[in-house]
């Protein structure tokens, strides 16, 4: 199950989406692992502080941008279903109100600042250790998960920055992964929070439900 940190599925939502799945999975039988789990969110990451925040913030107006869209295009005939779409009827729901911070502050991503959106776990950013301890946090909050989608690139961040910060990704994951000692609970959230230590040969047990649910 793929969550997006976006306006489709914010992090107050992903805990109980994960642990729904896992309840599911356990009545037909079989136990959803971490792996079975991923998240989605702007990361920047500097050498100083100033320099991570100041590329997730060039990298976040992608998010900022991304709810513009013509209202005939947010809901076209068949997207949702009927039930759905009687549901956001009712409600009276408006665009910007789904996402909100673990406080349960409204966030409308057109205007958010940085604060904002890393405060409902939209961005990660900082130096490596600090974007570490914000996914770990993340990921003891929703219940675990596998799988860090990160969206390196977004808005006006340039090639040189770009390069740089998926880069300092790479490694601050390498690193955080090392200084965890295998075996004990902290090494699994330092390779299942970062979830940067790639090996396409690793393998896992069959289940019997392959297919992946995604939201967003």
């Amino acid at each position: 199950m793929a969550t997006s940190s976006g306006r489709s599925c914010p992090a107050r939502v992903a805990g109980p989406m994960f642990e729904a799945y896992r309840k599911r999975a356990l009545e037909l039988g079989w136990t959803a692992g971490p792996d079975r789990f991923a998240y989605a969110a702007v990361v920047g990451v500097g050498t100083t502080r100033e320099e991570g925040y100041r590329r997730a913030n060039l990298a976040a107006d992608y998010v900022r941008t991304a709810p513009v869209v013509l209202e005939p295009f947010t809901n076209p005939p068949g997207y949702n279903s009927l039930a759905a779409n009687v549901a956001m009827l009712k409600s009276g729901a408006k665009r910007g109100g789904f996402v909100r911070d673990r406080h349960g502050n409204p966030v409308e991503h057109t205007t958010a600042t940085l604060e904002q959106l890393m405060e409902s776990a939209t961005c990660f950013a900082g130096t490596p250790d600090d974007v570490y301890d914000q996914i770990k946090a993340l990921n003891d909050r929703v219940g675990g998960f596998g799988h860090l989608l990160f969206f390196g690139q977004g808005g006006f961040l340039d090639h040189a920055d770009t390069v740089a910060n998926i880069t300092l990704v790479r490694e601050g994951g390498h690193a955080a992964a090392a200084r965890a000692q295998p075996g004990t609970e902290e090494g699994r959230d330092g390779r299942r929070a970062i979830a940067l230590l790639r090996n396409p040969h690793s393998r896992r047990k069959p289940v019997p439900t392959p297919q992946r649910a995604v939201a967003g």
